[in-house]
């Protein structure tokens, strides 16, 4: 609803706009935080999967390949999401990721008192774009390279942690 001390300063169609834009990137948000969570699942599963198999010779090409998955996972959590920090301030140390691109960007969302402008809607697409193509890595590890480590560990005996999620 538009404040009503707006009145003619603001279109309809800029705060339908407006809402579009705050929804698109709320989607994105969502899509980027669920995301995060499978992979980190993920790569939980990896490293429980190698502890448990690691005083078996057999299980040394699931191993190998546990490690060669985590290898295509963690720069993807890497572009999402910065790893590296730890405290508030490593903010100022280490590079924004698009978690936090996001989060920035939202913030110029709220509370406008017009529409979106031909710079928020760049950004939007440039951060849109980055996000698609990450989540593109992380469907074809979840939909090719896990099912395959799955069946490499069937067939060296070593059990599956059966928990799997799909993006």
């Amino acid at each position: 609803m538009q404040d009503p001390r707006l009145k003619g300063q603001i279109t309809d169609r800029e705060v339908n706009e407006l809402s579009d834009l705050s929804m698109r990137t709320w989607t994105d948000i969502d899509a980027l935080h669920k995301a995060v969570n499978q992979i980190r699942g993920a790569r939980a599963r990896l490293e429980t999967i190698k502890k448990w198999s690691k005083d078996s010779s057999a299980a040394k090409p699931v191993i190998d390949a546990a490690n060669e998955l985590d290898a295509k996972l963690a720069p993807v959590e890497a572009r999402l999401l910065q790893v590296k920090m730890a405290a508030s301030e490593d903010n100022l140390r280490y590079p924004n990721m698009l978690n936090e691109q996001y989060d920035t960007f939202s913030a110029t969302l709220d509370g406008e008192d017009f529409g979106p402008t031909e710079s928020q809607r760049r950004v939007y697409e440039y951060l849109h774009g980055e996000l698609t193509a990450e989540l593109a890595k992380w469907r074809t590890i979840s939909d090719r390279d896990l099912p395959a480590f799955d069946s490499l560990m069937h067939g060296h005996g070593v059990p599956s942690l059966g928990e799997r999620h799909q993006p």
